[in-house]
């Protein structure tokens, strides 16, 4: 199967339109619908539907989609690796970070690494689980690194890298700052939370109803742990994040861990990767930075 042909049968799929993959790829509309006939037949199926507003792909096209990303995943990294084997210190790492590790442990790694390989190349997405793990799958992105469990799932590989604590979190000058608290004098307060069906909100969705209550209705929603923590600072709200993205604030007084009623539990930091994938030199070396910087501040 021609690999060019799989470049324009994506920019086709991506674009929904002849005309606009053609002008993207710098091709003729002429040229490149013969090269979809070609790809086509080759198959021996029919990859898009033609209608007066564009191309709409087949069920076959969304199943060649899917393979079509691996293979030009596997092409980068294959041509990362023969640059390698040239001494060449190049490389393209493709990240996915949760919103509550980017801000605390990306920087950390990214100045460890070019401190190292200022040759190597980053590329990082924050998102969620359910948006990252499925670009993993597609080869979009090398790896995902985020506060959610250990993806079980075949053709995926799944690590815990180190563990952090959700807790209960207001600011210094909060009324309940300081005081051990229940789900009952939690009940009536403004909170700023992550969505559903962010697994942190349903755990603590959760223990507000094994209590026989409501579960907490937010003033404010966001899946930006960075904005909730800036409000934080500056508004009287009770929020439910991880520790570690709050070391600095806690450590300096700023924020509180509201105590008691046994809200808090441990959750995992993952990392998730293609198990069949070609992990290039500067995936590896990024993989190996991240292991030290988390077994680092879990040491602390």
């Amino acid at each position: 199967m021609d690999s060019r042909r799989l470049r324009h049968f994506l920019a086709v799929y991506d674009s929904g339109s002849l005309g606009q993959a053609a002008e993207e790829i710098h091709l003729t509309q002429p040229a490149l619908s013969k090269s979809i006939h070609q790809l086509e037949d080759e198959l021996d199926v029919q990859l898009f539907e033609r209608t007066p507003m564009g191309v709409i792909p087949t069920v076959f096209g969304e199943a060649l989609s899917l393979h079509a990303r691996l293979i030009q995943s596997e092409l980068r990294n294959a041509k990362a690796e023969l640059q390698r084997l040239q001494g060449t210190n190049q490389g393209f790492v493709r990240v996915g970070m949760g919103p509550s590790s980017a801000p605390y442990m990306m920087p950390e790694v990214t100045r460890a690494l070019h401190a190292t390989h200022d040759g190597i190349r980053l590329s990082v997405i924050e998102g969620l689980g359910g948006q990252l793990i499925p670009s993993v799958r597609r080869g979009e992105l090398d790896m995902a690194v985020g506060t959610w469990p250990a993806v079980n799932e075949k053709g995926l590989i799944s690590e815990t890298l180190t563990t952090d604590s959700m807790c209960l979190v207001v600011r210094s000058q909060h009324p309940l700052a300081g005081t051990v608290v229940n789900v009952g004098m939690l009940q009536d307060c403004a909170w700023m939370l992550p969505p559903h069906p962010q697994f942190w909100r349903e755990r603590l969705d959760q223990h507000f109803f094994d209590a026989g209550l409501a579960a907490p209705d937010p003033l404010v929603v966001s899946n930006s742990s960075t904005y909730i923590k800036q409000m934080l600072l500056s508004e009287d709200l009770v929020s439910y994040l991880p520790r570690q993205l709050l070391k600095e604030e806690i450590r300096g007084g700023q924020i509180v861990v509201l105590e008691g009623d046994g809200i808090k539990h441990d959750i995992e930091v993952t990392l998730t990767y293609r198990e069949r994938a070609v992990i290039t030199p500067a995936c590896r070396e990024f993989i190996n930075l991240l292991r030290e910087t988390v077994n680092r501040d879990h040491a602390q």
